[in-house]
């Protein structure tokens, strides 16, 4: 299954199915987002803004939301279940489950 997301000014993201258009999921972060990422499996989405950063899981539609204390600027996909995630000056690598590696 194809999955796109589409992010709003407020926070908001919508993730369609690419083959029908039907929403997969609906999520918010606090803040608004400044980056957001797929790996390449397109099991999960990585969301990052000014007040910390969100993971999703496709299979189920688990969200985990994170605060941080600075803004998260970008998610990168590292390799299968390791996102980056550049939060201020640091870079911090996390599994899927918002455990930091």
């Amino acid at each position: 299954m194809g999955l796109i997301a589409i992010a709003g000014r407020r926070g908001g993201v919508r993730v369609l199915d690419l083959d029908g258009g039907e929403e997969q999921g609906h999520l918010a972060l606090s803040g608004g987002i400044t980056s957001l990422a797929f790996p390449p499996d397109g099991r999960h989405l990585a969301l990052v803004g000014p007040r910390g950063y969100a993971l999703w899981r496709a299979a189920d539609g688990r969200l985990i939301r994170r605060s941080t204390a600075t803004a998260c600027i970008r998610a990168c996909w590292m390799g299968p279940g390791v996102v980056a995630i550049a939060e201020g000056l640091n870079v911090t690598m996390y599994d899927t489950d918002g455990v930091a590696q």
